[in-house]
């Protein structure tokens, strides 16, 4: 199907010459997306926990500490601007820095105390502060959808929140991921400028992937160009050669490459303004043998035979259908074989909706829409083998079927050191 272009020239999206991404539109469209939900779910306002609904209703980008030990949080009622609560000095800078937020930047007073006994935060005002904000907007007796905070007691929650007249308390969670399912044309470029920042980092391992070279060095490659090249973080990279494919590990160790050995990396969770990469490759060190080229055909074949399966209106179960079962890898069901095929959305989330295994499809398929955002994923290694190789696109679904963001060559295995 066609690389379509986006809109942007994948460099810096800033410019005084021409349009790029238009943040501001960025902004706006996720809103919209996240109050439509809301009005559909029968809610008066979301109270976030989780960085990325955070990002996606107020554009704030969490520091990573806060990512498992939550500082900041983010409320959006039926009508206004977002109101964001955090912590520490900076917080008097948030005004000049997201003038969208209209000023309504509260200090999260009891968030430190959080580490000690969460009730304190609660007890600290809070979730008093909340229950003010609702009462001035005229929807405290409304359902408030929460996307629960990520380590702390739902039951402290629930009992302030009860305490401060917050009576209904509802699923929030659901009601951000149907949000983000569907992404903007914004989103689409960030995530194909995202993508072309992982592309420059394969480039970089392409030229560094040769004998004496260890999986750890090789990490370090990565890093430093994909920091270099603007991404925020890199939530993962997997990257395993020889023995270490088979089964896929998924991480990273001190085994040095050696000639002859096949191996993979996933940029996984590369995020550039937000929005993460999960992106296979399969490299050889030397010429690939006939062995290695028959596994890595037969990876494309099954990765694009489920591409065949993807426009709008398809299920996911009929992408599923187009793989074969857990057999084909040695194993006696899916749960086990899942990760060897299988799609996700990705977008803020290293796993937006849809989720893409036989599992889950088969119980309850999904209709897939236009400008979803998937990457299909495919492993092929027989059980008790000595190699394995992976292959995985990025596709934006379309009306006729989708579009490729990843454009690193994938018809053939990277050869290397040659």
């Amino acid at each position: 199907m066609s690389r379509r272009k986006y809109g942007t020239d994948y460099g810096t999206p800033l410019s005084d010459s021409h349009v790029k991404v238009d943040f501001a539109k960025l902004r706006q469209d996720r809103l919209e997306r996240a109050r439509a939900q809301m009005k559909k779910d029968g809610l008066g306002a979301l109270l976030l926990f989780s960085h990325y609904n955070i990002r996606y209703v107020t554009s704030f980008r969490c520091p990573l500490y806060s990512r498992t030990d939550p500082r900041y949080f983010a409320l959006l009622p039926r009508e206004g601007a977002p109101y964001l609560w955090g912590v520490g000095g900076h917080i008097y800078t948030f005004d000049d820095q997201m003038p969208w937020l209209k000023g309504n930047i509260r200090l999260a007073k009891g968030a430190v105390d959080w580490m000690i006994r969460e009730s304190a935060a609660y007890g600290g005002g809070f979730i008093k502060e909340v229950a003010d904000i609702l009462a001035e907007h005229g929807i405290l007796n409304e359902p408030l959808g929460i996307d629960g905070p990520p380590t702390y007691s739902i039951l402290e929650l629930a009992e302030a929140c009860k305490k401060n007249g917050i009576t209904k308390l509802a699923d929030g969670r659901s009601t951000m991921q149907e949000a983000r399912k569907i992404k903007t044309t914004e989103e689409i470029e960030l995530l194909e400028i995202s993508a072309a920042i992982a592309e420059a980092a394969f480039a970089e391992a392409q030229e560094a992937i040769r004998p004496g070279i260890s999986e750890n060095e090789l990490a370090g490659v990565l890093l430093k160009k994909l920091l270099c090249m603007g991404a925020e973080w890199v939530n993962d990279l997997v990257i395993c050669f020889g023995e270490t494919t088979n089964p896929n590990r998924r991480a990273f160790g001190d085994r040095m490459l050696r000639p002859g050995d096949m191996g993979f990396i996933d940029i996984a969770g590369s995020e550039f303004c937000g929005y993460r990469t999960c992106y296979y490759r399969t490299f050889t060190v030397g010429r690939a043998s006939q062995e290695q080229k028959e596994l890595y055909q037969a990876a494309y074949e099954m990765t694009y035979a489920g591409m065949s399966a993807v426009k709008a209106g398809n299920t996911t179960l009929d992408v599923v259908n187009k793989w074969p079962g857990p057999e084909h890898w040695g194993w006696d069901n899916e749960y086990i074989a899942y990760e060897n095929k299988m799609g996700h959305g990705i977008g803020l989330t290293q796993h937006d909706t849809p989720i893409i295994v036989a599992s889950i499809a088969k119980a309850s398929p999904l209709v897939l829409e236009e400008n979803m955002v998937i990457a299909l994923e495919v492993y092929e290694g027989k059980r008790g083998g000595k190699q394995g190789c992976k292959v995985e696109e990025e596709i934006v679904v379309t009306k006729d079927g989708y579009d490729v963001l990843t454009h690193w060559p994938v018809k053939e295995i990277t050869e290397c050191w040659i």
